[in-house]
């Protein structure tokens, strides 16, 4: 593992998909406009504008992780100082962030180019925190990879000695993070189809896309479970 690894799954991959999201986005935004002239759209930019922020919120947090585990993750290229497994613990850590990244980016896609019409009249503010939910993806993962980040670097510091028998079980409960995030995209496809965010409807789609955070949030605890666990007494 290198640096470059970690510069590809914690910032080169959640780049290109926000900027996929920004992308799609912005069309489907003129294509509204074009296909719905008489709607009496908002000539505002700024929901499209808040909408590319907030896809491009995994990025800037993954800029900050990669700053972080870079040094870490070029050490393992060094004198050895860390077990091949816990190279294989970081990798799989990394990846459920990009994952989170991903997954974040494709569900407001998902939500955003469904409800463009919404985003572009009066109810953008409806719209958003339902597209906001997939976001806590994102920030679990981040959270798991600063508390490995910290037993790693405690033990390169002799601070603190891992156990290297439960180190597979974390890796596992990284790689089943990592499969949880899917749950969002299909939270979103099913909010979806609440046609009328009025009223309950508004409801309905929000508890939708809170049913997709549950496997996550699942995720979450097991993973935090398992890096306790990594510390030795």
């Amino acid at each position: 593992m290198a640096g470059i690894d970690a510069l590809l799954l914690l910032v080169l991959i959640p780049a290109g998909a926000a900027t996929t999201a920004w992308i799609v986005l912005w069309r489907s935004a003129e294509a509204t406009r074009r296909g719905f002239p008489t709607s009496g759209f908002s000539s505002s930019r700024g929901p499209i504008a808040t909408v590319g922020a907030v896809a491009t919120v995994p990025t800037v947090l993954g800029m900050t992780l990669w700053w972080i585990v870079a040094p870490i993750a070029d050490t393992f290229n060094g004198p050895a100082r860390y077990a091949p497994s816990e190279a294989l613990l970081l990798y799989a850590a990394m990846v459920a962030y990009g994952s989170a990244a991903v997954s974040s980016a494709l569900s407001a896609v998902l939500i955003f180019r469904a409800r463009m019409r919404s985003i572009l009249g009066t109810d953008f503010g409806r719209v958003l925190p339902i597209a906001a939910i997939p976001f806590t993806g994102v920030v679990f993962a981040l959270v798991l990879n600063f508390l490995l980040v910290g037993i790693l670097s405690a033990e390169l510091h002799g601070s603190a000695f891992v156990d290297i028998t439960r180190i597979p079980s974390a890796t596992t409960a990284f790689e089943a993070f990592a499969l949880a995030v899917v749950a969002f995209p299909v939270a979103a496809w099913v909010s979806n189809h609440v046609d009328d965010l009025s009223g309950r409807g508004f409801a309905r789609a929000l508890i939708a896309m809170e049913a997709g955070e549950l496997p996550v949030l699942l995720g979450l605890v097991q993973g935090f479970l398992a890096i306790s666990a990594l510390r030795m007494p």
